[in-house]
């Protein structure tokens, strides 16, 4: 998984998981929002958004496109992130 444009990408799944257990540290409550599309190229596009509060009760917003390649059996081969800005329509 690459999380920024020019990181190098993590590999396996305890990469995997201390990524996303550093994100959950210091949650109290939050929200994961998304909408999934397969693309012609057979890639999965995922636009993700997450809401969240924390601990010391600051807000915290994110938003992203991730596009997943996935093998034979469904499992994820390869998972590329892009972080935008989040789109608000009021």
């Amino acid at each position: 998984m690459q999380l920024f444009e020019g990181q190098q990408p993590l590999v396996g799944i305890s990469a995997l998981g201390e990524v996303h257990g550093g994100f959950a540290q210091g949650m109290v409550d939050s929200k994961h929002v998304w909408t999934t599309t397969k693309l012609d190229d057979g890639r999965i596009e995922l636009r993700w958004l997450h809401a969240s509060r924390r601990a010391d009760d600051r807000l915290v917003a994110l938003s992203g496109i991730e596009y997943a390649t996935l093998d034979a059996d469904g499992l994820i081969t390869s998972l590329d992130n892009r972080m935008v800005t989040p789109d608000s329509r009021l």
